[in-house]
């Protein structure tokens, strides 16, 4: 399966679908319901089955939340003020002529 590409213009229709509509209002909340709940027994092997589903459902909802409300970029680092000491091409004087 090729992977479609997400951009920008998906995020804020997703986004609007998710917060204008009736529909999307009740997506994410009926999709939390339908998680399966975990499972309290002796039986280990199924609470481990059943702990993974839940995982993977949890998985599932948080990626529909973030497409629609990605987390903001963080800031980029400002460049570097101080030329490197050891580049002589920055600290080239010879062309200046105001020395």
């Amino acid at each position: 399966m090729s992977e479609a590409t997400w951009d920008s213009d998906n995020t804020f229709q997703w986004r609007q679908f998710l917060t204008t509509t009736e529909t999307g209002q009740r997506l994410l909340p009926r999709l939390v319901d339908g998680m399966p709940v975990l499972l309290d027994g002796a039986d280990v092997n199924k609470t481990l089955v059943r702990n993974g589903e839940v995982r993977g459902w949890s998985d599932v909802v948080r990626e529909l939340n973030l497409m629609a409300f990605p987390p903001p970029e963080p800031p980029t680092a400002p460049p570097d003020p101080y030329p490197d000491l050891d580049d002589p091409e920055k600290w080239d004087d010879s062309n200046n002529p105001k020395l």
